[in-house]
């Protein structure tokens, strides 16, 4: 991390946060690298192209990026990947992967629906570090909300972060409700508020938070998502797929 940001910069990261990347290169050898989100990249993962940042992860090359926008860059946004960092590599935590066959659409919905669960973990811990990021996140949510508004997956997904993560955010939420009552599926509003308590009483369970979603999402969809989770075994980065309720190399 030395090598892209100044001492000031880095300094603005939690401590804890801040030795992430050696202790993730003392268990795996490999060196954290930060980079800019840029065209090369945005073409090879069109999910991404729009994003703030985003941890790249590659087991095969052995190789861990931060990508960011070069608008986003600051203290808060790397702190963010580095909390998802510490949770992919060091506790090794199950998360989505797109099987081979996933459309494009379909990737875009699954990492849609491993981020919003994911995020449930993460962003109170920045919130903890960074107080005034629950402003900066209720202000994209409304952004997302409204961007969503004919969208009922993304709608439910957005329902559980706000009342979970964000609960004194009401307007955000109140406009979330609009847009799901206005789409006139009773379904879709019981599926988001089933959604809301189950995750909330599984907390910190992300396994069985994944069976919970995976019941409530549209089965052509979860034909095409695997659990999976990275591993470090004999100091290297693996990937591991959840099988029959064991953990295999992918």
């Amino acid at each position: 991390m030395q090598d892209f940001f100044p001492a000031a910069f880095l300094n603005s990261i939690p401590p804890a946060l801040r030795e992430l990347p050696q202790q993730v290169r003392a268990q795996t050898g490999i060196a954290l690298r930060v980079q800019e989100i840029d065209e090369a990249f945005a073409q090879r993962h069109p999910s991404f192209a729009n994003a703030a940042a985003v941890l790249d992860i590659d087991h095969v090359q052995q190789a861990i990026t931060i990508r960011v926008a070069h608008a986003a860059l600051s203290p808060r946004v790397i702190a963010h990947e580095l909390i998802h960092l510490k949770r992919n590599v060091l506790e090794s935590v199950p998360k989505f992967f797109p099987v081979a066959s996933a459309s494009a659409a379909e990737i875009q919905s699954i990492y849609l629906l491993e981020n919003a669960l994911e995020h449930l973990f993460v962003v109170p811990e920045e919130i903890a570090a960074y107080p005034g990021a629950e402003a900066l996140w209720a202000h994209d949510y409304a952004a997302w909300v409204e961007s969503s508004k004919h969208n009922g997956f993304a709608l439910c997904l957005h329902w559980f972060f706000l009342r979970l993560v964000l609960p004194y955010q009401k307007a955000v939420a109140e406009a979330c409700a609009a847009h799901l009552n206005a789409m006139q599926d009773p379904y879709l509003i019981r599926v988001a508020e089933y959604l809301r308590r189950t995750l909330q009483d599984q907390r910190p369970d992300k396994l069985a938070m994944q069976q919970t979603l995976l019941k409530a999402i549209d089965p052509a969809l979860r034909s095409h998502i695997a659990i999976g989770r990275f591993a470090v075994r004999d100091g290297r980065l693996i990937a591991e797929r959840l099988i029959e309720g064991a953990w295999d190399p992918a």
